[in-house]
């Protein structure tokens, strides 16, 4: 049966077991699908929903509205994020999948910036200046794009095995990683960083 499991990263080393468990299994290869909708898997979904009274429970009587469907991924980013006499942070500039919490992070730092620089323009009277925040709006973006890759290739390449592997061997890997959860999104010297945005993805994305 599927048992959910979470896995506390910064604490998370790999056992004895695992490591050989993972060297035995390196010509295990990885394939990234599109998501569609599969019959055998929603059949093994059904089995798991008629193994639980609890949602057996909770879902007695409910009728589905409509069929099962995938969904692909949902991140988008505003490509004008800015203008004469408007700006966009927080969801009209760009939504990121919460798994790091960084759309909440970017939208605050994005709100703080457009005050500052807004506030400084209404003294100076050139607020309506078209390029008023073209500086905050390329650095905001650089970030915005840091995370998006960093999510995509969690999700869909072999970044597990960097997280849970090579950062433990690699300090300065840890290091890099670490400084981009926590935010540190606006430096010049995170090779990892600089990895995410110079790469294929990277290019293709923010061309």
């Amino acid at each position: 049966s599927c048992i959910p499991v979470r896995i506390p990263v910064a604490e998370f080393y790999p056992s004895r077991n695992q490591r050989r468990n993972w060297k035995q299994n390196q010509d295990l290869i990885i394939n990234n699908l599109d998501p569609v909708f599969n019959p055998e898997h929603f059949a093994l979904f059904e089995k798991y929903l008629a193994a639980s009274p609890l949602l057996q429970e909770l879902l007695h009587a409910a009728e589905a509205e409509a069929g099962v469907r995938s969904e692909a991924d949902f991140s988008f980013s505003n490509q004008q994020r800015y203008g004469q006499r408007y700006a966009c942070c927080g969801d009209a500039a760009g939504f990121l999948d919460p798994v790091f919490s960084s759309g909440v992070f970017l939208a605050v730092v994005g709100a703080e910036r457009i005050a500052d620089r807004l506030s400084d323009a209404l003294l100076n009277g050139t607020e309506a200046a078209a390029d008023l925040l073209a500086s905050d709006g390329r650095e905001l973006e650089g970030g915005f794009n840091t995370m998006r890759l960093f999510i995509e290739r969690f999700y869909r390449s072999d970044m597990v095995q960097r997280l849970f592997f090579e950062a433990d061997r690699s300090e300065t890997i840890k290091q890099e990683i670490s400084a981009l959860l926590s935010g540190d999104l606006w430096r010049s010297d995170n090779a990892f960083q600089r990895m995410l945005l110079e790469g294929r993805q990277g290019r293709k994305r923010t061309a």
